[in-house]
Order: structure tokens, then sequence, then C-alpha cells
């Protein structure tokens, strides 16, 4: 199987929520909620993002938690390969948080910190657990990491803090953090 072929089933997987009775339940709608601005519109189709330096509201998933922050994901994207669905939300400590946990951001700021895009400043209020995402936890599917393109920086901005499958590993792809010549970058 090709990996452009690889890469388009990955980023139009739709993900249910499975229920404790064997239901399933779909992740709420932006009408739904108060104001919500989703993570594949913070991050837009460019290097950078066109909400820098303001306050909004968001929610996703949780897709993994580090010693000074964890990372948020759509819970079903846009099915853009352009656009983002994951982004890194600064807290300065480790948060009590688990992979899995859908969270609504309230209140949130938008900046661009050595190149990615984040959350950050958040409050004891900012963070919001709920069922926004359906019901029970869910992980967003990794996508297959996108092959090399002209522009390393571009083709990893497009997956800049999503789940991704590298095979055999999976991971979360923070953004190119070297450029070298020859169209190759070093991400972490």
């Amino acid at each position: 199987m090709s990996h452009h072929l690889l890469l388009t089933l990955g980023l139009v997987c739709l993900i249910l929520l499975a229920t404790p009775d064997g239901s399933f339940s779909s992740p709420a709608r932006q009408n739904d909620l108060p104001d919500v601005v989703r993570i594949y519109d913070i991050q837009g189709e460019g290097l950078a993002t066109s909400f820098a330096k303001q306050r909004l509201n968001t929610m996703g998933v949780v897709t993994g938690v580090t010693a000074t922050g964890f990372y948020l994901q759509d819970p079903l994207g846009d099915d853009k390969p352009q656009t983002s669905d994951g982004i890194f939300v600064y807290t300065r400590t480790r948060p009590a948080l688990r992979m899995g946990d859908c969270l609504l951001l309230q209140d949130v700021y938008v900046q661009e910190f050595y190149e990615k895009t984040e959350l950050s400043e958040l409050s004891s209020r900012s963070l919001q657990p709920g069922n926004f995402c359906g019901t029970g936890q869910v992980q967003p599917e990794p996508v297959p990491l996108p092959q090399l393109a002209l522009d390393p920086a571009l083709a990893y901005e497009r997956v800049e803090g999503m789940v991704v499958a590298l095979p055999p590993f999976t991971g979360v792809v923070q953004g190119p953090t070297k450029r070298f010549d020859g169209n190759e970058a070093e991400i972490s």
C-alpha cells in the first residue's frame, strides 16, 4: 500500500466512541459547546496560527502528558491533510490528566513558541473535564507520518501535536527541531 494511500486512510478515519452498553455515541458538535474554536482551526493551514496572542475556548482528547503540559487532539478532525488536529498545552508542571480524558479548555492563550503553536495561561477554571467528546474515553487514531516534502517544516506542521504512526513506533510530533541540507529534518 502506498504512503499516500495510508496517509489518506489515516486522515479520513472516523472515530466512534463506545459506551459501556456497547452502543456508540459521537462527539459533541461545535454548536453544542460555548464559543469553541476547534484545534484544526487554531492550527490553520500555514506555518503559524492566525489566533496568536488571543484568548479562546477549545476542546479535545488528551493524547499525551509531559512534565510541563499535555497534548490535546480533536476527536474527529477536519479531514484536511493541510491542518493539524493536535496541539500542545503548556501548564508549567505535570497536570493530573490521563490519556483519553476529554477536556473543554476555557479562556486559554494562543501563542507560537519556537515555531510551534501552543496554548498556555490556564487558570484553575480553564480545565473542564467532561463528556464533550462523547461518552467513554477515546483516542484519536494515529495517522501515518507524511513523506518528507520539499519543505519539511510545512510537511511536519500538518501533524504538529498529533498522534502519528512511525512503523513500528507511535508518538507525538512537536514539529521539526532542526533542518539540514537535502530536505532532511529532525523531529521530536
